[in-house]
């Protein structure tokens, strides 16, 4: 008989499992053991099951997931946490793109933390409210993003490299200055320096150690473009009137 044409079925801990390279024992058998062992179980619904559910009338709706494009009015400055806002510079149309939501020019309100790391390129921004030209007010409650969509604001970083470590080098400096000078008194039997030397190490040390955790700041400017993830269903059917024509 001609050779069947049916490909192998690919053995267990094989590319054609859930976890490729996994053996059997260790294989996830649901959607829950899997993100457990991925460290993504928080991300997990609380339901075990989900059902299809019609969204009703989309007109009067901004779907989660949905991205509002806005320039900032603030500079920020990440040395101290505070307010920022931003503004629409264009319409936001709803989920089925018939009705007009947000007006160019709305304002968006939000909140930036003081959080910035030696390493960091971000700064994460929480946007709270939006204002829209005609009064119209909702809480969006989301975050920040930049214009391909990764979290964050992205800005210019000053790590304060001399303000960390400037000090403490000009005393290493004045150190090795008294330890040389130790040295060639040493020879006409002056022990007298040694202390000095001492105690020039334990101000270094003493500076360093108040200076080097100083955080970076990071800079973002006015003007830039960042974009609103839109992290819950946004409804505006009690504040609009749609007739039908």
């Amino acid at each position: 008989p001609p050779p069947s044409l049916m490909a192998p079925a690919a053995p267990a801990g094989t590319a054609g499992g859930m976890l490729a390279g996994t053996t059997p024992q260790k294989r996830p058998a649901t959607v829950q053991e899997f993100a457990a062992q991925q460290a993504l179980s928080g991300a997990l619904t609380a339901t075990a099951q989900a059902s299809a559910a019609n969204l009703g009338n989309r007109s009067y709706l901004l779907a989660r997931g949905s991205v509002i494009p806005c320039v900032l009015e603030t500079q920020l400055v990440s040395n101290i946490g505070g307010s920022t806002s931003c503004i629409l510079p264009q319409h936001v149309y709803s989920d089925d793109g018939k009705v007009l939501l947000l007006e160019k020019g709305s304002t968006i309100t939000g909140l930036y933390q003081n959080n910035v790391r030696t390493g960091d390129a971000r700064i994460a921004i929480l946007w709270q409210r939006i204002k829209t030209a005609t009064g119209v007010v909702i809480d969006v409650d989301s975050p920040a993003a930049d214009q391909l969509g990764v979290m964050g604001a992205p800005g210019v970083v000053d790590n304060h490299w001399m303000e960390r470590i400037g000090a403490a080098f000009l005393l290493s400096l004045v150190e090795d200055a008294v330890a040389i000078q130790v040295a060639k008194n040493s020879q006409g039997g002056n022990g007298g320096y040694g202390a000095s030397v001492n105690a020039t190490t334990t101000m270094s040390e003493k500076v360093l150690d108040s200076t080097i955790n100083i955080a970076p700041t990071l800079y973002k400017n006015r003007g830039d473009r960042l974009m609103v993830y839109v992290s819950r269903d946004l409804w505006f059917n009690n504040v609009y009137n749609i007739r039908q024509r």
